[in-house]
């Protein structure tokens, strides 16, 4: 009889000894993915950002108190473990990020609608994908109870990397109403 080990978690503790979260521990140790081109993923999404908000966008010098890529990975870390397709994984963190959006764009009365008219919008009439609505429903809730007061507009991602072995980037924005930009 052999032994089948289990797909480590970002979040679970690091089976090193080492006491830090795997993702703060062996996981960064062991990426094949290269600073390089995390850096340039960041620049192409900066320059997308900027593109379509125009003088808005804010390159932060300092890391910022919360970033967006660890907060998605955060939501949808029981899923994205499950992702054998570099697609599926694209998919899961397009969904995430869309759920993201939508709770923090819509009242939740309206959040059903929207969900269904993006799924109308993206998938079309021939698809009724109730998988999707229920994942999208399920980030929403998890991003409700898990941040609050976190109010930032996902503007694009960009993935790099394997499914075993990726990183992740995020755009995002503050809200205007936030940014002090709205009175």
């Amino acid at each position: 009889m052999s032994a089948v080990k289990s797909k480590l978690g970002r979040n679970e503790l690091c089976e090193c000894g080492s006491g830090l979260k795997y993702k703060k521990c062996c996981l960064e140790n062991q990426s094949s993915v290269t600073q390089s081109a995390i850096l340039q993923s960041q620049k192409r999404l900066f320059e997308s950002a900027e593109e379509l908000l125009g003088d808005r966008v804010t390159l932060y010098q300092n890391e910022p108190e919360i970033k967006m890529s660890e907060v998605i990975l955060d939501l949808a870390d029981d899923f994205i473990m499950t992702a054998k397709t570099r697609r599926e994984l694209k998919n899961i963190v397009m969904s995430t990020c869309t759920a993201w959006n939508l709770a923090e764009v819509f009242p939740p009365e309206k959040h059903l609608e929207e969900i269904e008219r993006f799924i109308h919008e993206m998938l079309g009439d021939e698809v009724n994908d109730t998988d999707i609505q229920a994942f999208i429903q399920l980030m929403i809730q998890r991003k409700t109870e898990k941040y609050p007061d976190v109010h930032r507009f996902i503007v694009d991602f960009e993935l790099i990397g394997k499914p075993n072995d990726f990183h992740l980037n995020v755009a995002s924005s503050f809200r205007e109403e936030d940014a002090g930009l709205i009175h």
